[in-house]
């Protein structure tokens, strides 16, 4: 387990009307459709039991940062993605 790691994006997919992305390290994703505070904004993603890969509903942009939940390195830059 790499415990000074921020977590990295692994995947992206679209699957059923949701965004589904995979991290490297198990993590609490949050999301918006501008850049944000980890904090004290955001909408939390879903995700499965292994912390691994989160979903939520399609938008036309996301800024997504995540957490690890080893270390609580949150990826300063967040993931931009235009589904």
């Amino acid at each position: 387990m790499r415990r000074q790691v921020a977590p990295e994006l692994r995947r992206i997919y679209k699957d059923n009307g949701l965004l589904t992305i995979e991290i490297s390290e198990p993590s609490i994703c949050k999301y918006s459709d501008r850049s944000f505070n980890y904090e004290t904004e955001g909408t939390l993603m879903t995700s499965t039991d292994d912390k691994i890969k989160h979903q939520a509903l399609l938008q036309n942009v996301f800024y997504i940062k995540c957490k690890n939940v080893n270390n609580n390195n949150i990826n300063q830059q967040p993931f931009i993605i235009y589904p």
